[in-house]
């Protein structure tokens, strides 16, 4: 008798939180979701701890810990290194520091749009492939990398910095702020 192919599903519905509440639910209950109802049926759920109060409260860490990675060691390396490591044609060394870069939408000093007004990744690649023109003569030991849409990975190489030493603000969080 051959074993089954079992076949998992995670479903992270990172970022559906809400504070709103119409009748003290929040939109994702009011929602009419029949296929996300249904793999609630025929499949298992249930709740785990994805936050610890001594770590940051982001995506990353309840991510890392939901697909079996100890958050403790790698959130502190934030959630650029992960989405670099997936393009499959890029290498990071022990003394790497990689960064998130994301294009933005500045007007002067103020951040306006965390995602340069929602940029397509056609128009975010040629800008990636600009700066990297321009800056790579001077600067050769850093490289941005495009991910998709406004999301960017930058590498300073040989930086021998540690990540978890780096206060750097989330721009999404930061819209309207002045630098």
């Amino acid at each position: 008798m051959r074993a089954q192919n079992k076949k998992y599903l995670l479903v992270i519905p990172d970022g559906a939180a809400d504070l709103h509440r119409l009748a003290g639910r929040t939109p994702l209950a009011e929602a009419s979701l029949p296929y996300w109802d249904w793999l609630a049926s025929e499949g298992a759920c249930g709740l785990m701890q994805t936050l610890y109060e001594d770590l940051p409260r982001g995506s990353i860490v309840a991510q890392l810990g939901m697909l079996g990675w100890d958050p403790y060691l790698y959130s502190g390396h934030g959630r650029a290194i992960w989405e670099l490591l997936a393009l499959s044609d890029v290498q990071v060394g022990s003394g790497d520091l990689v960064c998130r870069a994301n294009l933005v939408q500045m007007v002067e000093r103020r951040l306006i749009s965390y995602n340069a007004g929602f940029i397509l990744t056609e128009s975010a690649m040629r800008l990636v492939e600009r700066i990297n023109a321009l800056l790579s003569p001077e600067f050769p030991g850093i490289e941005l990398h495009h991910n998709c849409d406004f999301r960017n990975s930058l590498i300073v190489r040989d930086a021998g910095i540690e990540p978890a030493l780096l206060i750097c603000p989330e721009p999404h969080d930061h819209e309207g702020t002045e630098f």
